[in-house]
C-alpha cells in the first residue's frame, strides 16, 4: 500500500510542476507579446501586412484569368483568320483549275459552263466572302475590346 501511495504523491506532484511550469510560461509569453507590441508591431504593421499578402493574391488572380482570356480570344481570332485565309487559296485555287481543266478538254459544253465570266464570278464570291470571315473576325474582335 505504501508503494501505490508513493506512486500516487509522486504522480501528483509531476502533475503540479508541470501545471506550474505552463502557467508560468503562459504568463512568460503573454508579457514577450505585449512587449513586441510595444516595442514594433504597431496596427498600422498590421494592417500594412495583411493588405500586402492581399494584393500579391489578387494581382496573382488577375493576372491568371487575363492570361487565360487573352490566350482564347487571340487563338480564336487567329483560328477564324487562318480559315478565311485558307478559304480565299481555296478558292483561287479551285477556280483555276477548273479554268485549266476546261482549257485543256476543249469541249464546247465545259467552255461554255466554265467560261471567264463564270470563273470572275466564282474568284468574286471566294473573295467576298474571304473579305466577309475577316471583317466578322475584326468586328468580334472590336466588340470584345470593348467588353
Amino acid at each position: 500500500m505504501s508503494f501505490t501511495t508513493n506512486l500516487w504523491n509522486e504522480l501528483e506532484q509531476f502533475v503540479n510542476n508541470l501545471t506550474r511550469k505552463n502557467r508560468s510560461e503562459e504568463q512568460n509569453q503573454s508579457t514577450s507579446n505585449s512587449n513586441e507590441w510595444q516595442e514594433g508591431n504597431s496596427l498600422k504593421d498590421i494592417f500594412k501586412d495583411i493588405s500586402k499578402n492581399i494584393s500579391k493574391d489578387i494581382s496573382k488572380d488577375i493576372s491568371k484569368n487575363i492570361s487565360r482570356d487573352v490566350s482564347r480570344d487571340v487563338s480564336r481570332d487567329v483560328s477564324k483568320a487562318i480559315v478565311s485565309q485558307l478559304g480565299l487559296l481555296l478558292g483561287l485555287i479551285f477556280s483555276t483549275n477548273i479554268f485549266k481543266i476546261a482549257k485543256s478538254l476543249g469541249s464546247v459544253a465545259f467552255r461554255f459552263t466554265v467560261s471567264r465570266p463564270s470563273l470572275v464570278l466564282l474568284v468574286a464570291i471566294t473573295c467576298f466572302s474571304a473579305k466577309y470571315f475577316t471583317e466578322e473576325s475584326q468586328s468580334s474582335r472590336s466588340k470584345n475590346m470593348l467588353m
